[in-house]
């Protein structure tokens, strides 16, 4: 876990633009979730389903973290790998835990992670139904709801 009294490093600005990415991507996918009977689904494999939701948050995600961070890659569950020029990698899932998303149920989340120097830097998990957000790595603070955990 990173020092909660550590100066603010640049991998933690980062974070804090992700942390507003991914609950604007929440938004979105829960406009989905409010309107699930609606909404489409097809199956991949044995429980592996996706969703209208889960493209649409992805291509929200991979054009924001484009636009925040225009030299990274991305690694998207359903759009596969964008390469990037700055040796960093966003490991994103749209809809991390979609069987329960089109059940209705509250356990799926929005899950960012950054992949860099051939090594995890953060995370950043947000679950929209409950309005919590966790973020956390090596040399970001590990953070729930704004406020300090112990990792």
């Amino acid at each position: 876990m990173a020092d909660q009294n550590m100066p603010k490093s640049a991998e933690q600005d980062t974070a804090a633009i992700v942390e507003k990415i991914a609950r604007k991507a929440g938004e979105r996918a829960l406009d989905h979730f409010r309107s699930l009977s609606s909404l489409p689904v097809e199956t991949k494999g044995h429980l592996d389903l996706v969703t209208e939701a889960d493209k649409d948050v992805e291509a929200f995600l991979i054009g924001s973290l484009r636009e925040a961070f225009p030299d990274d890659g991305i690694m998207g569950e359903e759009s596969g790998e964008i390469p990037g020029a700055s040796g960093r990698v966003w490991v994103i899932d749209p809809i991390d835990g979609t069987f329960n998303f089109v059940r209705g149920g509250q356990n799926w989340a929005i899950s960012i992670g950054l992949y860099g120097n051939r090594r995890p830097s953060f995370g950043v998990i947000y679950a929209p139904v409950r309005d919590l957000i966790l973020v956390g790595g090596k040399t970001v603070p590990t953070r729930l709801n704004g406020h300090p955990r112990q990792g």
